[in-house]
């Protein structure tokens, strides 16, 4: 179908209405025209679908092939993001191009990070629940592939835009996981503070612009909170600092119980933690803080003949990564969020 001059009109009018809402609802806006019946909406739709495939293909293959130069000029040592990039841009190439036949492995279990998948589950003496969501993520990407070059080829570009976009959706989530998985592995050779054994400030700048960084590519938000326990002068001047080093070492061991397996635990002195949260946005933040606070307002201390409960005022801050803000600049919202808990009473979250 070639559109008209007056559809063509419509639909540049509408493009930066069209980047905010679904198809479904730009095809209901269609259907208000007068000289539009249904079925002629249905057709432009498709239309407009298929330009937007063109279009985002182009953008998206754009910003994985950045990804890729940048990765291997850095020497990339990981083959699992390496291959999933590779495969992307493959795929993204075939959808600006509305290829019926498709040039990437659908299959899961043969494509290159899947066989690595394969081989690393295989080696696991234990179930990983990393490994298990990266597998179960790979698998939904490739789903969604296959959806979009069968509708491709039937010329059924809305179902094939809608396929797209949950594609891509999946492809950032797992290079999102990947590069956790990755972080997290690195993060094992971190010095560790040795009240608390968990880590220091001394990797904690190296982490947090790895994760930065990752939002960038994503546009998946990071969270960031500054855990402080309420009182913890007066609890030491009163029961001195032996009392007071088990205090910590307890609410360490709690914050570390009670966050994900993906989240970050740093000492970040005296009193005060910081949780890196790698692509979390601000609710889910707040409810792991809020689990966090809950379970160390409740947990009963034993220190020698006492028994101790102790609160903490959390303060947390969320954004996607623009590249413009200072790792500061985030830690410093966190903190003013901290001194917000306090002086609203402590013993809670702010955000």
């Amino acid at each position: 179908m070639v559109l008209s001059k007056e559809y063509l009109g419509i639909f540049k009018e509408k493009t930066k209405e069209i980047e905010e809402k679904t198809l479904y609802q730009l095809w209901k806006e269609l259907r208000k025209f007068d000289n539009i019946d249904e079925n002629k909406a249905v057709d432009i739709l498709n239309e407009i679908a298929k330009r937007f495939l063109v279009r985002e293909g182009s953008r998206d293959s754009y910003i994985f092939e950045r990804i890729l130069e940048k990765e291997l000029k850095e020497d990339l040592e990981d083959e699992e993001i390496k291959s999933h990039i590779e495969w992307v841009i493959k795929f993204l190439k075939d959808v600006k191009m509305l290829e019926i036949k498709e040039n990437v492995e659908l299959n899961e279990r043969k494509c290159k990070l899947g066989k690595m998948l394969l081989e690393k589950k295989k080696n696991l003496s234990e179930k990983n629940e990393m490994i298990e969501e990266i597998d179960r993520l790979h698998r939904t990407l490739h789903r969604f592939a296959e959806k979009v070059y069968r509708n491709i080829r039937n010329r059924d570009y809305v179902n094939a835009y809608h396929y797209y976009v949950r594609c891509l959706k999946a492809s950032y989530g797992l290079i999102s996981l990947l590069s956790v998985k990755n972080l997290k592995e690195y993060s094992q050779e971190a010095i560790r503070d040795g009240l608390t054994e968990l880590l220091n400030r001394r990797k904690m700048w190296a982490i947090m612009r790895d994760v930065m960084e990752l939002s960038m590519l994503s546009g998946r938000a990071f969270s960031i909170a500054i855990i402080d326990i309420d009182n913890f002068k007066k609890l030491n001047d009163e029961n001195g600092h032996l009392v007071g080093d088990i205090v910590l070492r307890e609410v360490a061991k709690e914050i570390e119980k009670n966050v994900r397996k993906s989240d970050y635990v740093f000492r970040y002195g005296g009193e005060e933690f910081l949780v890196l949260m790698p692509s979390t946005d601000l609710e889910e933040a707040v409810k792991v803080m809020e689990q966090v606070r809950q379970k160390i307002e409740n947990k009963e201390i034993k220190c020698d003949k006492k028994v101790l409960r102790v609160s903490v005022s959390i303060g947390v801050c969320s954004d996607v990564y623009d590249g413009k803000k200072l790792i500061e600049d985030y830690i410093e919202c966190a903190d003013k969020k901290l001194y917000e808990a306090k002086r609203k009473g402590k013993n809670r979250v702010e955000y």
